[in-house]
């Protein structure tokens, strides 16, 4: 191979000659010979310099059209991989999108927030029907020590001065008497005309609220994560791009020093041509930073924020045709946001509800008994009532049952004060869910217009590259024959890296014109089963 090599290189030297020979005569029929047959030299030179086995040692396979070499994985990781990447743990599992959505749902800590709220006030439930049937209950006992010096007098009850039951003492007193009591007392009120229901409706309400909230956050979280894989695989096919526009322009280097050391172009053009390949290193080098940004968002749409994900992009570039993904009617009313703001309104309609019964009588049943005592007893017969014990322990017993109506007749002003103010807050709620049915209605819309384009530049983008293609190859083949300029051969080579770009951003375009219409519906649920099929 090294001979041939030789050979091919003492012909394109005498063609070399032969073309500046003509250039002097002025003789355009040579001079168009010379032109090709020096591309043909230069073809037979490039196809025994750059020839290379066709899979790499490390196993890794050469791009469609490109020579045999290899070109390294900018993604994967490397002997030479920096410390703060290699601290970092390392999901070594590929992630499908379904597997990230799954994951995200379940792992974020938003998610874990919502769930105590919904099970807090599933709680809130049973609580409020405890303290809304249960009876109000108390037991005491006390042993008081007093003297019992009595007047005919009427006061109002105050904890200064206890009470004093009883006769008193024909003269007063200072010596201390003991005093004891011992009892327990219920208080029921089952009949309220409707308030404890309410009470309880307006929990209910509000644990409903907080499940349509979860949604939402649910709803959220998985769009979040969805978004952030499909960039990930954005940012990986640009990475790729870039790759493989310092792979062509290496190749590209190569062939301008190899005419410029045959003297068939100027010395700048080696120049030029390096420069092209730093150019490209920089965009390169861009595109992985861009990569690590949309893989730290990834981590953290996860719960799993600092950690290297892997993904599983297929078949989401696979797939050249649209999938036909079968979304549900599109119904306001369905969809967990408009679901949260008709909770709003439910438990606004609830506290009015709770108003309204508020002013009705309250009507309580009470019972319970009790033991007393006494050091100074009145004699009945000729027995004390607290003998032997001095009023240290109760002994005497009694028990009571009543029933008591209670009108707080004064709230009256008050509850319709806070009633007027619920109205408000009510129409306010009312109007903030026209609000939500006309942006959902508007983002259904968008999501339609986006998935019309996008499956309109998956179809049209692929003649794209193929122009682009043949642009590349021509512009190389026209500075081969010395009729084109090394910024020609840039030019085409960044069309054909963008357009090939374009093409796998396209394909990605679809499925997020798709998951913006399962946003607007409020389910994901159709995408990923999409996917699903399509792995199968």
């Amino acid at each position: 191979m090294a001979a041939s090599a030789h050979l091919a290189i003492r012909l394109r030297s005498k063609i070399s000659k032969s073309i500046q020979s003509a250039r002097k005569r002025s003789n355009s029929f040579e001079l168009i010979s010379y032109y090709s047959l020096a591309r043909l030299a230069m073809m037979l030179y490039l196809s025994l310099a750059l020839q290379a086995p066709a899979m790499a040692a490390d196993g890794s396979v050469p791009l469609r059209g490109l020579p045999s070499k290899s070109i390294p994985d900018p993604g994967a990781p490397t002997k030479t991989t920096p410390l703060h990447l290699q601290a970092k743990q390392v999901q070594t599992k590929k992630m499908t999108l379904k597997a990230a959505v799954d994951m995200a749902v379940y792992n974020f800590p938003k998610m874990k927030q919502m769930q105590a709220q919904v099970d807090a006030a599933k709680k809130t439930v049973s609580l409020q029907k405890i303290k809304e049937y249960m009876p109000d209950s108390l037991a005491s006992y006390q042993t008081v020590m007093s003297t019992h010096n009595k007047l005919t007098q009427v006061l109002i009850p105050d904890p200064t001065l206890p009470p004093n039951p009883g006769p008193g003492t024909n003269a007063i007193v200072m010596s201390p008497v003991f005093s004891s009591g011992t009892g327990f007392i219920l208080d029921w009120d089952p009949i309220d005309f409707g308030l404890h229901k309410a009470r309880i409706d307006l929990r209910k309400q509000q644990l409903k609220q907080a499940r349509a909230n979860l949604g939402i956050t649910e709803l959220d979280v998985a769009t979040s994560a969805a978004q952030a894989f499909l960039e990930l695989i954005v940012a990986k096919e640009q990475v790729k791009a870039a790759a493989f526009n310092v792979h062509n322009f290496e190749v590209f280097e190569k062939t301008v020093s190899s005419m410029v050391a045959a003297e068939l172009r100027p010395g700048a053009d080696a120049s030029l041509a390096q420069a092209q390949i730093a150019k490209a290193k920089n965009l390169l080098i861009e595109a992985k930073k861009m990569e690590r940004v949309a893989m730290a968002n990834l981590a953290e749409s996860l719960g799993i924020a600092g950690t290297i994900v892997a993904i599983d992009p297929f078949p989401i570039l696979d797939i050249e045709d649209p999938p036909n993904v079968r979304f549900g009617k599109f119904i306001v009313d369905d969809h967990p946001v408009a679901v949260a703001g008709k909770q709003a309104v439910d438990v606004v309609e609830g506290r009015l509800n709770v108003l309204d019964k508020t002013y009705y009588p309250k009507l309580h049943f009470w019972g319970g008994c009790n033991l007393r005592g006494a050091g100074l007893s009145v004699e009945k017969g000729n027995q004390r009532q607290s003998r032997d014990v001095h009023g240290l322990f109760p002994l005497v017993p009694n028990y009571h049952i009543g029933m008591m109506v209670q009108i707080p007749f004064l709230d009256y002003w008050q509850i319709k004060a806070e009633k007027n103010v619920e109205r408000c807050n009510l129409s306010a709620e009312k109007s903030a869910y026209d609000v939500i049915a006309q942006q959902l209605t508007a983002q259904d819309e968008r999501a339609k217009a986006l998935l019309e384009a996008a499956v309109g530049l998956v179809q049209n983008v692929p003649a794209e590259v193929e122009a682009a293609e043949e642009a590349k190859t021509l512009a190389v083949t026209r500075y081969q024959v010395g009729l084109g300029t090394v910024a020609d051969v840039a030019q085409a080579e960044q069309i054909l890296a963008q357009a090939k770009f374009r093409l796998a951003s396209a394909r990605i375009g679809v499925w997020k014109a798709m998951l913006a219409i399962g946003v607007a519906h409020g389910d994901l649920k159709p995408l990923l089963s999409a996917i699903e099929k399509g792995k199968q």
